[in-house]
């Protein structure tokens, strides 16, 4: 798949935007809404690393990816994709909030030191997947049609980069998963 040079920073720039605009308005919701138990439990369940079987990990974490993945085959992928980061995003804000509302700055020094490195390589493989799917999509969907043989060879190349795109999440998520079983998170930290 040819790629434009001009468009992967865009892509990469309208990701980053749209997780920080989920970031702030889960702050914004968390900070001015009565803690609702419901929304926290569901936020620090996906963003504070649990004590949890390697598989249920791997698992829990790589389904955004391949949320991801899927939705690079519709028409209109690019605003779910997008759609899929801010929910992301307001999860991270959420969580954020909550713990800080808890435990203040120790929360926040927690939250930092032990969260955010384990955060930042499980969003890596997620950030990866949706340039590559945003990508995919604006190529397949909005250029015109060519000869059946030249679409038979892309069709071939786009299956072994979809494989190449999975075996990177997979391998990233396994990374971030091993890491997650390392870290030692006071259970006083999230509930």
């Amino acid at each position: 798949m040819k790629k434009n040079k001009s468009t992967c920073p865009v892509v990469f720039i309208l990701i980053c935007v749209c997780f920080i605009f989920g970031i702030i308005a889960g702050s914004v919701y968390e900070s001015i809404t009565e803690s609702t138990f419901f929304i926290d439990k569901i936020a620090l369940n996906e963003i504070i690393p649990q004590n949890m079987s390697f598989y249920m990990l791997f698992i829990k974490n790589i389904k955004f990816g391949i949320i991801i993945l899927i939705l690079s085959f519709i028409s209109i992928g690019i605003p779910l994709i997008l759609s899929v980061f801010v929910v992301n995003g307001i999860f991270y804000g959420c969580a954020f909030s909550h713990i800080i509302s808890l435990n203040g700055f120790n929360g926040f020094k927690t939250f930092i030191l032990t969260v955010l490195p384990y955060s930042i390589l499980r969003l890596m493989p997620l950030v990866f997947a949706g340039c590559f799917s945003s990508i995919f999509i604006m190529q397949r969907f909005f250029k015109e049609r060519s000869s059946k043989s030249y679409l038979k060879r892309e069709i071939q190349k786009t299956k072994l980069e979809f494989a190449i795109v999975f075996f990177l999440l997979c391998i990233i998520t396994f990374a971030s998963c091993i890491l997650e079983t390392k870290l030692n998170i006071p259970p006083e930290f999230y509930q």
